[in-house]
């Protein structure tokens, strides 16, 4: 999954909920996107009225390079027999429609700043 031109990518993962089975599926996909070189940013919404399984969700000003880079996690994903949801142009950045209650995971979870990708970690269907 390492590309290179992709090094650095920002990628939200938010886990809606707190099971240990979300707890550990977040941080199972944390390593390893950033052992494959993303910036994953951890971010935990206790409530969510839309996000259940896997959903992949994309800003409405999303970049060409961000853009390959979102096709390429939901190829990887599906290809680990994993369904993922792609939601498309979904939001704004600086905006979480859908999810109420979030914050980082610990005090040095801070936000880096905002990803025009969103990979939604949800209480399975």
């Amino acid at each position: 999954m390492r590309s290179y031109n992709l090094a650095g990518t920002r990628v939200h993962i938010v886990q809606v909920g707190d099971t240990p089975e979300l707890v550990n599926y977040r941080n199972m996909l944390e390593g390893t996107l950033q052992k494959a070189g993303w910036d994953p940013i951890p971010v935990v919404a206790m409530e969510s009225e839309f996000f259940l399984g896997l959903s992949l969700a994309l800003s409405n000003d999303v970049s060409a390079t961000d853009y390959a880079a979102a096709e390429l996690l939901a190829r990887a994903i599906g290809a680990a027999g994993i369904p993922v949801h792609v939601l498309h142009y979904a939001f704004q950045k600086g905006e979480w429609p859908g999810i109420s209650r979030m914050h980082p995971p610990t005090d040095e979870g801070h936000w880096r700043g905002q990803a025009a990708i969103r990979l939604y970690v949800g209480p399975k269907p």
